[in-house]
């Protein structure tokens, strides 16, 4: 195999002797060209590579390497020298301001999507899945206020809250209070859309006479709720206690929602009794009529 390089142009001499006409003629066609493109000559006539400056190559003593300047994309590293393929040292980072999309599941702590089925039910593969014995997720507003989730060896679900004022608020919606309909159920039961306690004083008048039994209802005033939500009577339910020791003649109470937004109890005593003004304390659970079992 030949390898010359066409380094000018060559010309043929009429005059010269049959073989240095066909040396000519052999020069003049070389078996390897370099058109200074890929592939270069340098300036002591070695063939070499022709580097971009400002390409992704760079050259030196050693050799031809990549430069690592700028990190963009995926930069990952896996040491394929490790001796399990399944535990091989590796990591991957995700930079850059666009978002990251996974088109297939993501399966973190496992190689499985799927779970255990059995013939009472079916589980679907998850599109991400998490293994740990430890908290599986965690968001974080910063390094003290956060809130995490784990299942448990039993299968028991926890949701846990840590900050400087931790607890949980769940919203339907757009996350705002100007849209709160829905709810939460438990079990496929009824929907409750919110529960609030309020503190309303009540004024009893008392009376009745000695072995007898005297009831009294008083209404409250408007009750004051956000302006989402309406207590509605027939709809919602409440519960009622009292907020200090009632009388000793007092038997039994009870509450009721009069009317939109305004709550009456009851009450029921033994023998007289002289009237009193409380603070009572009401529990109201709003709940969603299309899921109220009748």
């Amino acid at each position: 195999m030949t390898m010359s390089v066409g380094l000018g142009k060559i010309t043929n001499d009429p005059n010269a002797s049959i073989l240095v006409r066909k040396a000519l003629g052999a020069l003049s066609t070389p078996g390897l060209l370099v058109h200074d493109k890929g592939i270069t000559i340098d300036d002591d006539g070695r063939i070499t590579l022709r580097l971009n400056p400002g390409g992704g190559l760079s050259e030196d003593e050693n050799g031809i390497s990549v430069v690592t300047t700028e990190e963009f994309g995926v930069d990952s590293y896996v040491n394929a020298g490790s001796e399990a393929t399944g535990n091989r040292d590796w990591n991957a980072r995700l930079t850059g301001t666009a978002p990251n999309f996974f088109e297939s599941g993501l399966a973190i702590g496992t190689e499985d999507l799927g779970g255990i089925s059995s013939s009472e039910f079916l589980l679907e593969d998850a599109m991400l899945q998490v293994n740990s014995k430890t908290a599986q997720m965690r968001l974080a507003y910063d390094t003290e206020n956060f809130g995490s989730s784990r299942v448990l060896s039993t299968g028991v679900h926890e949701m846990y809250s840590v900050g400087t004022a931790p607890g949980f608020h769940l919203m339907t919606g757009d996350g705002t209070y100007g849209d709160n309909e829905g709810g939460f159920r438990l079990n496929n039961g009824t929907v409750i859309e919110q529960i609030m306690a309020i503190k309303v004083a009540y004024n009893f008048t008392g009376g009745g006479s000695s072995g007898a039994v005297t009831f009294q209802e008083a209404a409250s005033t408007y009750i004051p709720v956000s302006s989402a939500y309406d207590i509605r009577p027939g709809q919602d339910m409440i519960t009622v206690c009292p907020t200090v020791a009632p009388p000793v003649q007092l038997m039994c109470w009870s509450a009721r929602i009069s009317a939109t937004n305004q709550l009456a109890i009851r009450i029921g005593w033994v023998n007289a009794m002289l009237g009193f003004n409380d603070d009572w304390m009401i529990l109201i659970h709003r709940i969603d009529d299309e899921t109220t079992v009748t």
